[in-house]
């Protein structure tokens, strides 16, 4: 039915608890940005790249193409993964910078997940790169990462304050933050404003810092949902964007010195709900 889907036929059964090993050769040709990945000029992004294993729960197997609207549902998994690119390339990706060397005239950059539903990684010679340091939870210190073009300095001048005070919001909301670091990415997707990966907010082009302000918010926001919590958006997408929207109200009417210029109070989620139907989620898919 989907030529993105596909089955992997044991020589025999696999039965609970018992585990096995799968190696494959697998080839992307990197496509000009569209939706969500692909290159635009020497900036690429690496999302929705590579094989996932689908879901296999009470309900049995959970076959999913990727699709703009109604995104993903994976299980967690542990990430060691090396990324080779030419020097003077920066990278940004879900997990935690290993090491970084010379080989062959490429610079690998080694990053480890734990626990996480996905990885992603992005890579551009523009790349600014600037760290902070995120506090929830009170005390737990997490490694915050921006990255942009410098061209866009004065927009992103404040993104590292912005990302700060989102992780510590929905840290307090929705359970701390799990993870050592936080990544905020400036490049290029057609799909919306911005994107959410496994300490990875993907954020494309802003007119302007609140606008900036409310999509890392938002993005941030999907680290828990759905992205620590894991439930099928698919399935059940109010669990993801409907909660995190609701949150992002919150956020607005804590940080933002004109409230209400933009979403306004959190029942006006009802009427963010209002929209056409085009530009909407379902609520529930079955």
């Amino acid at each position: 039915e989907f030529i993105d889907i596909a089955w992997l036929i044991l020589d025999s059964p696999l039965q609970p608890g018992d585990s096995i090993q799968v190696s494959s050769p697998f080839q992307l040709t990197i496509p000009k940005s569209f939706s969500r990945m692909g290159h635009a000029g020497n900036s690429f992004q690496l999302t929705q790249w590579y094989p996932h294993i689908g879901v296999f729960d009470e309900e049995g197997w959970h076959m999913m193409a990727y699709l703009d609207q109604g995104e993903f549902f994976n299980d967690f998994a542990d990430y060691d993964v090396h990324v080779e690119v030419p020097p003077g390339y920066t990278v940004a990706a879900t997990g935690v910078l290993n090491s970084k060397t010379t080989e062959g005239g490429m610079v690998d950059w080694h990053f480890q997940a734990e626990n996480v539903i996905d990885f992603a990684w992005f890579t551009s010679p523009a790349f600014r790169h600037e760290k902070y340091t995120g506090v929830v939870a009170g005390q737990n210190k997490v490694d915050l990462n921006v990255y942009y073009d410098p061209r866009d300095s004065v927009l992103w001048s404040k993104a590292g304050v912005y990302a700060a005070r989102a992780l510590e919001f929905y840290s307090d909301w929705l359970g701390a933050y799990p993870y050592q670091q936080m990544s905020v990415v400036s490049a290029p997707l057609s799909a919306g404003g911005g994107m959410e990966y496994p300490m990875v907010a993907q954020i494309g082009y802003m007119e302007d810092s609140a606008s900036l302000d409310l999509v890392i918010a938002h993005e941030i926001g999907h680290t828990w949902l759905y992205g620590i919590l894991a439930n099928n958006e698919r399935a059940h997408p109010w669990m993801d964007e409907g909660l995190n929207t609701f949150v992002e109200f919150l956020t607005e009417q804590e940080f933002d010195n004109n409230y209400p210029s933009n979403r306004g109070p959190a029942h006006k989620i009802v009427d963010y709900m209002k929209m056409p139907k085009e530009q909407l989620e379902p609520i529930m898919t079955n």
